[in-house]
């Protein structure tokens, strides 16, 4: 009779540790599910321009006189065609992105960190726009490692990094373009990113009023 109670009390017990593996596996599918929609989302979220840019406008002549209109408030400001300002793209790394580098390493790949590109004017220091995109970590690989005039010499597979990198560098081309910036020709030199673009000075102190 006590044998026979073991042996219940034994299966009890095993078809429990059953039930409980079984739903903590339950639970953690649940929430990498939750971690894999989250950053292919955030992922996708980043790669989209806005349906509109803020800042966005066009360059209009009322007579002789060159003005900045806003896209949204249609506000009109003086430019001075005489002063040029400028600014170059500079790269940055912005921190560990924790979401997805749980899923990329659940998938046997490497952390992955949040880089910025900022186009950065040189008179004042400030930014004139910036974009954040995911780079995958390897040691000693950095943005000048993917330069696309540089594949043949990928120390590993850099496809990932490449793509979002020029991705992340055309929109950013798009945003300055949306806010009157024009590329120049030459280049900075430091980093195959390091576009150059140049705009007459806006004075944003001067409106004139929407026309």
């Amino acid at each position: 009779m006590i044998l026979v109670n073991i042996r219940i009390f034994m299966i009890i017990k095993f078809i429990s540790g059953i039930l409980a593996f079984g739903w903590f596996m339950l639970k953690m599918t649940w929430w990498l599910t939750v971690l894999a929609v989250t950053s292919t989302a955030l992922m996708a979220r980043n790669r989209n321009l806005p349906a509109c840019i803020p800042d966005a406008g066009e360059f209009v002549r009322d007579g002789g006189a060159l003005h900045w209109r806003d896209q949204i408030t249609g506000t009109c400001y003086m430019v001075d065609e005489a002063t040029v300002t400028r600014c170059v793209v500079k790269g940055s790394q912005a921190g560990l992105d924790w979401r997805m580098t749980a899923v990329s390493q659940l998938a046997g790949s490497p952390a992955v960190t949040t880089h910025r590109f900022s186009a950065v004017t040189d008179c004042t220091g400030e930014v004139a726009a910036s974009l954040v995109f995911p780079q995958q970590c390897y040691r000693g690989v950095g943005l000048d490692h993917v330069d696309p005039s540089q594949v043949a010499d990928d120390p590993c597979d850099l496809r990932f990094n490449r793509e979002q990198a020029i991705s992340a560098l055309g929109r950013l081309d798009l945003i300055l373009f949306a806010r009157g910036w024009s590329p120049e020709v030459a280049d900075d030199g430091a980093h195959w990113y390091s576009r150059r673009y140049r705009r007459p000075a806006i004075r944003w102190d001067s409106p004139v009023g929407s026309f």
